[in-house]
């Protein structure tokens, strides 16, 4: 698990199963998509990413995806894109 601030909140971060499968299942995002990912569908897999976080530490966590969306200013992108590649495990297999 790692930590993300966003907006001046901390969101703890967990890529799991569920968080996947709810990308899939509520938001039609899959992780076939990064090659091409747009920037919603990044926030979107963050967005699931934090709920897990939450969820996991017990804590509340009271963003719906668009308020969630509004935190995320355009130049962390890249951020981002980065934090989803690391909590996935795709950094690993780009160092090998």
């Amino acid at each position: 698990m790692m930590e993300l601030e966003l907006g001046g909140n901390v969101f703890p971060l967990r890529a799991d199963f569920l968080a996947i499968k709810r990308c899939q299942d509520v938001h039609d995002v899959r992780i076939e998509q990064l090659d091409d990912a747009g920037m919603v569908i990044v926030g979107t897999m963050v967005f699931e990413f934090a709920k897990r976080g939450a969820e996991l530490n017990r804590a509340k966590f009271e963003f719906e995806l668009d308020d969630f969306l509004g935190l995320i200013e355009i130049k962390q992108t890249k951020m981002l894109a980065e934090v989803v590649q690391t909590l996935l495990g795709l950094d690993e297999e780009k160092k090998t």
